[in-house]
């Protein structure tokens, strides 16, 4: 991920170089399952130059505190500050796979 960002390569980190093949081993030759992980928490930078948290805190599908009165609840993962979509809406499913 470049800069925590979702959806997004780092192009400069080596570190997962060759896991296109690493996989296609374990799935062809080994008969074994891979299955990705990813935490979904958007980082949250009111800079207005990151587009899913901006399109999602105007589709206003993020996960809510208290009431939709208050702020995104934010919390942290290793990109720092997030906020989390709210995958019981159905707004937030159209918006993820957008």
């Amino acid at each position: 991920m470049a800069e925590y960002k979702v959806f997004t390569i780092d192009e400069m980190d080596t570190t997962f170089a060759g896991l296109s093949s690493v996989v296609q081993e374990l799935l062809r030759n080994r008969n074994k399952k891979f299955v990705p992980w990813f935490g979904s928490g958007i980082a949250k930078i009111d800079d207005g130059a990151y587009s899913p948290y901006n399109t999602g805190k105007a589709n206003d599908v993020f996960v809510y505190s208290h009431s939709k009165d208050s702020e995104p609840f934010v919390g942290e993962q290793q990109a720092g500050k997030v906020v989390y979509p709210d995958f019981i809406n159905n707004a937030t499913k159209d918006w993820w796979v957008e």
